[in-house]
């Protein structure tokens, strides 16, 4: 196993020119439900299904983009049937390895633990609120976003209907289940939301005055999973907040994907791997480099 032993998250080293999984650790079989020497040999594509439209082509980008890549989370079908939602980095293939690149995949969510925050039906407006924008100093870190998402959520259940659901903070983030609403009135519901949170808890002046309060919205459809749906809203609330906020209450789009995909590949800048440094000369030096001089001519004589 070698350089896989070591690892809790599920580890993959697949051939390049084949896609064959050459190797991967007893995580990589849990994660999916099988067993090592049934994911040997097999191809990764048939192996690791994104069970979610378009999330294929995360994986797919990653692997074409020949760099190291972090993975957003996405929806991954296991053989028995059930769904997770993973997150993952891939490594490209290395000076080492050239015929291969790694894979590493860890579960973030799954469909037992979605239901802990309670039944989501298909009447149901998944509503993911998240705060960013907080200025991590000396007096403000991970103990006080904890507090403030706690204060959040007490605040939520002051002004949410007494049938919605609000779940219990997941970092800067909270769950809330609006009940038999469509996107529309989620917006309206979420707008009074935002108006009271504001009110309470970005008074200028404060650690929380510069902060920011999103949502992402997504409604349920007949046949799309709770996981898939919470994913979508959560991408929605993702581009709020790339979007500078200025639709902070945001519902799903078929676009967030292809956005999201963007980001993965090009949030590095350009701070890349792949980035070589040009030869250490003056833009007017690098330019007459580039361009040959021209031949000199005698000047004409005059009859």
């Amino acid at each position: 196993m070698g350089r896989s032993g070591g690892l809790h998250e599920a580890y993959f080293s697949i051939a390049v020119d084949s896609g064959e999984i050459l190797e991967c650790n007893e995580a990589a079989a849990a994660l999916l439900g099988a067993t090592p020497a049934a994911l040997q040999g097999a191809l990764w594509t048939q192996a690791i299904i994104a069970d979610e439209t378009g999330s294929g082509s995360v994986l797919m980008h990653a692997v074409r983009s020949q760099r190291r890549v972090i993975l957003p989370p996405f929806i991954l079908r296991r053989l028995d049937g059930s769904q997770i939602v993973a997150g993952g980095m891939l490594l490209p293939p290395g000076h080492d390895q050239p015929a291969t690149f790694s894979l590493l995949l860890w579960p973030l969510l799954d469909e037992l633990q979605l239901q802990g925050a309670g039944s989501i039906n298909p009447s149901d407006t998944l509503a993911v609120l998240g705060v960013d924008q907080l200025r991590h100093d000396g007096q403000w870190g991970v103990l006080e976003t904890g507090r403030l998402m706690v204060d959040i959520h007490s605040s939520l259940l002051e002004i949410v209907r007494s049938a919605d659901t609000v779940a219990s903070p997941s970092a800067a983030s909270i769950l809330i289940i609006l009940r038999d609403v469509d996107i529309d009135g989620a917006r309206d519901i979420c707008r009074a939301l935002l108006s009271h949170l504001h009110r309470l808890h970005t008074t200028p002046g404060t650690a929380m005055g510069e902060a920011r309060i999103c949502v992402g919205l997504a409604r349920r459809s007949v046949g799309a999973s709770a996981l898939s749906t919470l994913l979508a809203a959560h991408n929605a609330l993702q581009q709020a907040q790339n979007g500078g906020a200025k639709e902070p209450i945001r519902a799903a789009s078929e676009e967030d994907h292809k956005l999201m995909i963007g980001r993965m590949l090009n949030n590095v800048g350009i701070i890349a791997e792949s980035f070589s440094a040009p030869p250490t000369t003056t833009g007017q030096q690098s330019k007459q480099q580039a361009t040959p001089a021209p031949k000199k001519t005698a000047p004409p004589v005059a009859p």
